[in-house]
């Protein structure tokens, strides 16, 4: 059993009694465990179709760390409740009530925050920075178009838990494990990874969503023999909500070389064997860049671990510097504007879709038994009846005569001859 010792005595594993006793304790250290920037709306209310088997999720976790808000669904678990099996029911059944029905989460999310004014007044505040028309267009936003993520809290991670999450979704799922210690005293202590931690020094350049590229260092053997030889890297931890929208793996050679060499576009992110670790296998061969040097004395140091940024940047670098420049440098205060929902032109810069595609390709859509077709158009926008959108959900509002609807979930593409797929797939 693991035991802590301090001057004032040692303190032994406390086991919670209860759900609402390991609620407590979030409560207790929400601000350590999830930073000044994000919020936790405890809200325990039912989502999901009347007609169909409904869901109680624990709450909402609010993240205001980046220029694009996200949301998390919450699911607080005992690791003594059989959590392999339950938890991952659980998640599917949010992921599904979530997706039909969004404006009953919307109303949870905006009935939660009238309950906590100091929650509310900095939503307010983020979306009036960040360019949202008022609160309710920022729960869209968080609603209709970021990603669907979830979060999940518990005492004690069971071995392969992290595992069974990877290979059951495609979305990302976040696990903290919150333990309790307590001396003969009485006096309890916790401990925990704050929630993202080492990822946030990753965000001093570029959003969370916008990462699309892991930084692997490695050794001269490992070079050769794995990255370079193998074509993929293995026994990687990898967060939860990175996984998803990781796109290409990069190859930092530590010392003597000290600098990012190779890179290479993604094909699988995979569990490891019966471990908590992954495997990032390649799509193709790795191909050099830079070499992206060390500076001797320079604001980022030599990787230790790995890192997260983004290809663009990469091929921009010249110098690690350049891609990590330090916590002394703020964070970008760039905004991105979402999309109103009922424009017919989107006022963003680059259609939403642009970064996904490579040629145009039609879409596809049911609504109340009817087949409705768009088409991508080859700068990535959307043109359905004539009018031309910059996003998936305005024409999936258009198409359904709504005033919002999720166009990742609403449309389809053709992937293959036949194989209609979902469009979120292709952020995946």
């Amino acid at each position: 059993m693991t035991q802590i010792w301090t001057e004032k005595g040692s303190y032994k594993r406390a086991p919670y009694k209860s759900e609402a006793d390991l609620e407590s304790a979030i409560e207790l250290v929400q601000f350590e465990l999830f930073g000044p920037d994000r919020f936790l709306l405890p809200v325990k209310t039912k989502i999901g179709e009347k007609s169909k088997r409904r869901n109680i999720p624990d709450g909402y976790l609010l993240d205001l760390s980046g220029r694009q808000p996200r949301l998390f669904v919450v699911e607080n678990e005992l690791e003594a409740h059989d959590p392999l099996r339950h938890i991952a029911v659980q998640i599917l059944e949010f992921s599904l009530a979530f997706e039909s029905d969004g404006r009953g989460v919307r109303s949870v999310l905006f009935s939660a925050l009238q309950a906590q004014p100091a929650a509310r007044a900095r939503c307010e505040k983020y979306a009036a920075s960040h360019d949202y028309r008022n609160l309710d267009h920022f729960l869209e936003y968080l609603v209709f178009e970021a990603p669907f993520s979830a979060l999940v809290i518990i005492d004690e991670l069971p071995e392969d838990l992290e595992n069974v999450l990877a290979s059951s979704f495609q979305f990302g799922v976040e696990v903290i494990e919150l333990a309790r210690y307590e001396s003969e005293a009485g006096e309890y202590i916790y401990k925990f990874k704050p929630f993202l931690a080492d990822v946030a020094q990753d965000l001093l350049t570029e959003d969370a969503g916008e990462l699309d590229t892991v930084v692997f260092p490695a050794r001269a053997d490992g070079v050769k023999e794995t990255f370079l030889g193998e074509n993929r890297w293995y026994a990687v931890r990898i967060h939860g909500t990175m996984r998803p929208q990781i796109k290409y793996a990069a190859l930092y050679q530590v010392a003597p070389v000290s600098a990012i060499t190779h890179f290479a576009p993604v094909k699988s992110i995979d569990p490891w064997k019966n471990t908590d670790k992954f495997v990032v296998n390649f799509a193709d061969k790795p191909m050099e860049i830079g070499p992206i040097k060390l500076v001797k004395k320079g604001r980022a140091k030599a990787l230790q671990n790995l890192r997260y940024t983004t290809l663009k940047l990469l091929k921009q670098a010249r110098t690690l510097d350049d891609i990590w420049p330090g916590e002394s440098k703020p964070v970008s205060s760039r905004s991105v504007r979402p999309e109103s929902k009922s424009e017919n032109v989107a006022k963003r810069d680059t259609p939403v879709i642009a970064k996904y595609i490579s040629s145009p390709m039609v879409l596809r859509g049911k609504y109340k038994r009817k087949v409705v077709k768009a088409k991508v158009l080859r700068d990535g926008s959307i043109r359905f009846e004539g009018k031309v959108y910059n996003s998936p959900s305005p024409a999936a509002a258009a198409a359904c005569g709504r005033g919002t609807c999720n166009g990742w979930t609403f449309w389809r593409y053709e992937k293959e001859p036949g194989e209609w797929m979902l469009l979120d797939l292709l952020r995946k």
